[in-house]
């Protein structure tokens, strides 16, 4: 490929990008107005803040309360064996394989606290949503 060539698609892509960025924005201008152009924004590019990216958040949080639950049961069964096995390393003797061990309890106890910070705030933003499974999951596939 030339170098040409390569630039035209750099430049399409980036054009195709900053228009799909920019079209939310200009879709709530001319709904509401300006006050709302900056939130139109901020909803496009980071994450949900508003009415609109709130229920469809809230329509999905079932099926992330269930994969969230799902992921904190395998923690909860998997800790209790990794500290048996770094307890077992320490005594017989072997602190490398106890460091290791260590490592793997303590980014598993990290990602059981962020897990659980997740589901607080699903609860908070969408009060009364329970955990299901939703209709195609991916987990299931991966399994």
């Amino acid at each position: 490929m030339s170098v040409r060539t390569k630039m035209l698609g750099v430049l399409s892509v980036s054009g195709v990008l900053s228009l799909a960025l920019a079209t939310p924005a200009l879709a709530a201008d001319n709904v509401t107005g300006t006050a709302t152009v900056a939130s139109g924004t901020a909803t496009s590019g980071g994450g949900a803040s508003g009415n609109e990216g709130g229920s469809a958040n809230c329509s999905a949080a079932g099926v992330r309360l269930a994969r969230l639950d799902k992921v904190q049961t395998r923690i909860s069964t998997a800790l209790p064996k990794l500290e048996a096995a770094e307890a077992k390393a320490t005594s017989n003797g072997h602190p490398k394989l106890a460091a290791r061990l260590a490592r793997r309890v303590s980014r598993l106890e990290n990602l059981q606290t962020r897990v659980s910070d997740r589901i607080t705030r699903i609860e908070q933003r969408c009060p009364g949503v329970t955990p299901s499974s939703g209709g195609a999951s991916s987990p299931s596939s991966s399994s």
